[in-house]
């Protein structure tokens, strides 16, 4: 698994003429086109950028017990992706948006994608979330808040099915 690979095909995407395209601000926004460099090295500052939050909480930063500090934290880091956003857009020349691709193009694309992934990362992160979701289940049954299992179990048991399809294209 490349990770790399994984975060640059989640932000930017190939159009069926070659070009890379960068559109941080939706369908309604403007595209950008990216060198094969511009792309990786955002790509890597994005990954990086990704594990800052996390690192956060586990080095215990922010007290995740602490809803309002855990939520300040979050949205500081949310925006702050915005900011990278900005940032990666900033001296990119504009392009026309490009043609809406096939679906066969689509597919291609996907299953490019996939295979950055690799195999074992979607099965470690199936299972996991098998298992979270499950564990969402069992905090109903025995007792506990009824709305936390039920948000539990539904985002867990979404994500574990997210991962079986990605598992499941060739």
């Amino acid at each position: 698994m490349n990770p790399v690979e994984v975060v640059s095909n989640a932000l930017f995407y190939r159009v069926v003429d070659g070009r890379i395209v960068f559109r941080p601000w939706g369908p309604k926004g403007p595209c950008y086109l990216l060198t094969e460099s511009q792309r990786f090295v955002r790509s890597w500052i994005q990954l990086i950028y990704i594990c800052v939050l996390p690192a956060i909480i586990v080095f215990d930063v922010v007290d995740i017990t602490n809803i309002r500090a855990f939520g300040l934290a979050a949205l500081a880091w949310a925006l702050g992706n915005y900011v990278l956003f900005w940032f990666y857009s900033f001296g990119l020349s504009r392009t026309e948006p490009p043609a809406k691709p096939t679906r066969e193009y689509t597919d291609s694309q996907l299953r490019q994608s996939n295979r950055s992934w690799g195999k074992l990362l979607p099965w470690v992160l199936f299972t996991l979330s098998s298992i979270l979701a499950m564990l969402g289940v069992a905090i109903g049954v025995l007792g506990g808040p009824i709305d936390t299992s039920i948000e539990t179990a539904v985002f867990f048991g979404l994500c574990a099915m997210v991962f079986l399809w990605i598992l499941k294209k060739p």
